[in-house]
């Protein structure tokens, strides 16, 4: 696996084509290092080498990154944010709960018939504006006239659907463009292994709809690499762009939602209350991921410039928030306190770890016994789009109005 990245990176492409304009935009713009994309990269190193063996890499348990990965595989700045939570709750080293996760991946791709594939570099250059572009495929197994594509996910944060799935469609279409010579494809299906959410997602195409699909993506980029490409933010454009706080696309998109015009001309009178209309508040609604993102990521970059210097943002500061105590000596609290309290009231009663812990804990083999001893409640009712394929709530509708709902915007 190589930490290099090209300039049209599949992973990018979702960006890309929204957005033609931040491509050049985020040009010269470092990509902060979050945490769980370096413990994405730690998960992907070990899916590759549990594929390459056709071992369970159990020699890499408890040991930390750094130990085991190549320095070219990570940045500067991953290094330094994995040595900084040393001695914290995101202390990043290796567990039987992220081998688990793996190991269901590594089973999907091991049962698909074929030739397979590992984090092998394919050629997207047929599709971009420039040369040497390239992808690397986590898995892929060719046969004649059949070709499945697998891209493993370790986040859990936002869910990830195979149809039309661009970084998915690059990666194949790079398989194309290098092996169909001798495979001579027809079929493509185009799986997303998300197993830490339960998620394995499948989307059956065809190699002539992926050619198709192509072209559009080829004329997007071909924007993008033009001059003044257009802005286009959206939710999945701007999540992950590195200049999403200072966009002023994206701020007047949202900001327009909300620009309320009065009438200023009758001075003279008392104005009338407006209120909103069903479809403006649908309107408004729907953006609400959107202007969440925005607003976390002007918060992210005044924060990073008050903790470089105090007063560098006129009118803002940073003071420590909410304290909260606990026992910095367990053991001699313990001795000191049984002087005043019973020493079977000092401690609380034993818990029992959830169901998604004990998955966490248990080989996939195991893991139907999860099932078999656990019962679910009923999820809190969840407002989306009318084409979600999901059905319609059949719930208790009287408790729907006092219910705190959930917001599906960052999952």
């Amino acid at each position: 696996m190589s930490g290099l990245h090209a300039r049209y990176s599949p992973s990018s492409a979702h960006r890309i084509i929204d957005c033609p304009a931040s491509l050049q935009a985020c040009d010269g713009v470092a990509d902060d290092a979050g945490y769980e994309a370096v413990e994405g990269t730690v998960a992907h190193w070990l899916h590759e080498e549990w594929l390459l063996t056709g071992k369970r890499p159990t020699q890499f348990l408890g040991k930390r990154p750094w130990s085991f990965i190549p320095h070219n595989e990570l940045t500067s700045q991953e290094w330094q944010l994995l040595r900084h939570e040393i001695g914290t709750e995101r202390d990043l080293f290796v567990d039987e709960g992220m081998l688990n996760y793996v190991e269901e991946s590594v089973l999907w791709c091991r049962e698909v018939p074929g030739d397979h594939f590992i984090e092998k570099r394919v050629n997207i250059s047929p599709w971009c504006p420039i040369p040497d572009q390239f992808g690397t495929a986590d898995h892929f197994a060719c046969q004649p006239g059949k070709l499945v594509i697998t891209d493993f996910k370790y986040g859990r944060g936002v869910q990830v659907y195979a149809e039309r799935n661009y970084q998915a469609i690059l990666y194949a279409l790079g398989v194309i463009n290098e092996y169909d010579w001798e495979y001579d494809f027809d079929e493509v299906v185009i799986r997303i292994a998300q197993p830490r959410l339960g998620h394995f997602d499948v989307w059956e195409t065809t190699k002539a709809e992926l050619l198709q699909i192509g072209e559009f993506i080829k004329e997007r980029f071909a924007i993008a690499h033009g001059e003044n490409p257009p802005f286009g933010p959206t939710e999945q454009a701007c999540k992950f762009c590195r200049v999403s706080y200072k966009c002023k696309a994206l701020a007047d998109k949202v900001l327009d939602y909300f620009d309320f015009e009065e009438d200023a001309s009758r001075d003279d009178v008392k104005l009338e209350a407006e209120f909103l209309t069903l479809e403006r508040a649908v309107e408004i609604f729907k953006m609400r991921g959107l202007f969440k993102l925005w607003i976390g990521a002007v918060e992210a970059d005044i924060a990073t410039r008050l903790s470089r210097d105090p007063d560098s943002v006129p009118g803002l500061k940073l003071v420590a928030g909410r304290s909260v105590r606990y026992w910095p000596n367990p053991d001699k609290v313990r001795d000191d306190l049984a002087l005043y309290i019973d020493e079977d009231k000092l401690y609380k009663p034993r818990e029992m770890i959830s169901p998604a812990q004990a998955e966490k804990l248990l080989s996939k083999g195991d893991r139907p016994i999860v099932s078999v001893l656990a019962d679910k409640k009923p999820g809190k009712p969840t407002i989306v789009d009318a084409d979600d394929p999901r059905p319609k709530w059949e719930g208790d509708n009287a408790a729907v109005a006092s219910s705190h709902f959930d917001d599906e915007s960052d999952d």
